[in-house]
C-alpha cells in the first residue's frame, strides 16, 4: 500500500522557494499547499534552480581541473549535471516546440501538437542536434577560471529571463502550469527580482572576463528578443513548453558565445 505524501508545515517566506524547486528541479522538497500567497512570489525563486546547477557545474569543473580530466569527459559530466538537477523538464518543452514548429500549421494546431504526449520525428532530430552541438561546444572550451565562472552563472541568467518573460509576455493558452504560476504571481515583484538575478549573473560574467561576459549577455538578450518574436508570431504568445524551449536555446547561445570569445 502506497504511503500518502502529506503537506509539511513550512514557514511562509520559504513556501515559494519550496514550490518552485519542487516543480522545476529534481531536488527533493516537502509538499506544500499552492496557495495564493505562496504562488505570488514562486517565479521570483526560479533562478535559484540555476544557482544550484551553477554551483554543481563549478564544483565539477574545479574537480576535473585538479584531476586533469579531459574535455570530453568533463563536457559529458556537465550535461549530466544539467539533466540530473533540472530533470529534463525543459528539454521536454524543447522537443514539443520543435515538433510544433516543424508542422507548419496555424497557431491553434501548433498548440494542440504541443499537448500531444507522443514524440515526433522532428523532436528527436532537434534534440539529437541540440545535445550533439552542446557537447561539441563544451568540448571546445579551454576551461579557464573565467570561463568556469561564466558557464556557472549561465543557468541563473537564463532562468531569470525565463521568469521575467512568464509574467510579462502574453500567454497563448491561458491554462497549464505556466499560466497557473503567472496568473497568481505578484507581477511587479517577480519582474524586479528576476531583473536583479539577471543583473547579478551578468555582472559576475563581466567581472570574470569583460569581453566574454559582454558577448554572453548580448547573446542571451538576442535569444530573449527572438523568443518573444517567434512565440508571438508562431503561437500567439508563450506557454510552459515555449518557456522550456527558450531556456534551452538561451543556455546554448550563452555557451556558443563563451566558446566564440576564445578567439577574440
Amino acid at each position: 500500500m502506497n504511503a500518502v505524501k502529506r503537506a509539511v508545515n513550512i514557514p511562509n517566506p520559504l513556501k515559494p522557494i519550496v514550490i518552485v524547486l519542487g516543480m522545476y528541479s529534481r531536488i527533493p522538497m516537502p509538499l506544500v499547499e499552492w496557495g495564493q500567497d505562496s504562488m505570488a512570489y514562486a517565479l521570483a525563486g526560479f533562478p535559484l534552480v540555476g544557482v544550484v546547477i551553477g554551483a554543481a557545474l563549478w564544483i565539477w569543473m574545479r574537480v576535473c581541473s585538479r584531476l586533469g580530466v579531459g574535455s570530453p569527459l568533463q563536457a559529458a559530466g556537465m550535461m549530466l549535471i544539467h539533466t540530473a538537477i533540472a530533470g529534463g523538464i525543459h528539454l521536454d518543452g524543447f522537443c514539443d516546440v520543435s515538433d510544433a514548429l516543424a508542422s507548419h500549421q496555424p497557431a491553434a494546431q501548433k498548440l494542440e501538437i504541443m499537448k500531444d504526449s507522443r514524440v515526433g520525428a522532428f523532436a528527436v532530430i532537434s534534440l539529437c542536434l541540440y545535445m550533439l552541438t552542446k557537447f561539441a561546444l563544451l568540448s571546445e572550451m579551454a576551461f579557464t577560471p573565467d570561463q568556469v565562472m561564466t558557464i556557472a552563472a549561465a543557468p541563473t541568467l537564463s532562468r531569470a529571463l525565463t521568469g521575467f518573460a512568464a509574467v510579462t509576455f502574453k500567454n497563448a493558452r491561458g491554462d497549464g502550469v505556466l499560466a497557473a504560476f503567472a496568473s497568481k504571481a505578484n507581477t511587479n515583484a517577480v519582474r524586479t527580482v528576476c531583473a536583479a538575478w539577471f543583473a547579478a549573473s551578468a555582472a559576475l560574467m563581466i567581472i570574470a572576463r569583460p569581453s566574454a561576459g559582454v558577448i554572453v549577455v548580448i547573446a542571451a538578450l538576442a535569444s530573449f528578443a527572438y523568443y518573444r518574436y517567434m512565440s508571438y508570431k508562431q503561437f500567439g504568445g508563450i506557454t510552459g513548453d515555449l518557456s522550456g524551449w527558450f531556456l534551452q536555446v538561451c543556455e546554448w547561445a550563452c555557451l556558443a558565445a563563451v566558446v566564440a570569445s576564445q578567439w577574440i
